[in-house]
C-alpha cells in the first residue's frame, strides 16, 4: 500500500508541476520514407521525434484533465486487480499451510483470481485504444504513416482460463473429500 501511495503522490506531483508528460510507444511504419521530426496538429503535443533505431515514438504530451483522469483510473484499476490477486493468493497459501487445500473457499478464491487475471486483457485493450487516440490526435498523418506495434494481450485470458480449470479441479477434490468423509 505504501508503494501505491508513493506512485500516486509522484503522479500528482508530475501532473501539477509540469504542463507536459513524456510519452513513448512502439510503432511500425506503413511507408518507405519516415520523417525524423513530425508535425503536431496542435499545442497538445510538442517535440515529436521518431527514433528509428529503437522503433519507438517519443514525444511530450500535454497534461489535459482527460489524460490525467485516465492515468489515475487505469493505475487504480490495475492496482485493484493486482491487490485482489495477491490477497486471495495469500489466503489460498494459508490453507495449504494448514494442510487443507480442498476447501470450497479456495474454489471461490481461484475463480476470483482467474477473473482478475482475465480482466487485465480488456484493460490493456483500452490502454492500446487510448494510445492510438493520443497519437492520432497529436501527429499529422499518423494513420497514414504508422500503426501501433500491439499484438493484443491474450496471455492473461489464457492464464485466467487455466486458473479457472484449476478451480474446477479443486471443486472436484472438495467433492471427493466430502464423499470420503460421508462414506467413513
Amino acid at each position: 500500500f505504501v508503494l501505491i501511495v508513493f506512485v500516486l503522490v509522484i503522479l500528482t506531483v508530475k501532473f501539477t508541476t509540469d504542463n507536459y508528460s513524456q510519452f513513448d510507444t512502439r510503432v511500425r511504419y506503413q511507408k518507405e520514407k519516415v520523417p525524423e521530426m513530425l508535425t503536431p496538429l496542435s499545442d497538445n503535443a510538442r517535440n515529436i521525434s521518431l527514433h528509428t533505431n529503437e522503433i519507438a515514438l517519443k514525444m511530450e504530451v500535454k497534461n489535459t484533465p482527460v489524460r490525467i483522469i485516465c492515468a489515475y483510473v487505469s493505475f487504480i484499476l490495475a492496482e485493484l486487480l493486482l491487490m485482489t490477486i495477491l490477497y486471495y493468493t495469500r489466503k489460498i497459501f494459508a490453507t495449504f499451510k494448514q494442510s487443507i487445500p480442498f476447501k470450497y473457499e479456495n474454489v471461490k478464491r481461484l475463480k476470483i483470481i482467474a477473473l482478475c487475471i482475465a480482466l487485465f486483457a480488456p484493460l490493456s485493450w483500452i490502454d492500446a485504444f487510448a494510445t492510438n487516440m493520443i497519437l492520432a490526435n497529436s501527429i499529422d498523418g499518423f494513420r497514414d504513416t504508422f500503426w501501433l506495434s500491439w499484438n493484443g494481450d491474450f496471455k492473461s485470458l489464457f492464464i485466467g482460463a487455466i486458473i479457472y480449470i484449476v478451480a474446477d479441479i479443486f471443486r472436484y477434490g472438495f467433492e471427493l473429500q466430502q464423499e470420503n468423509k460421508e462414506f467413513v
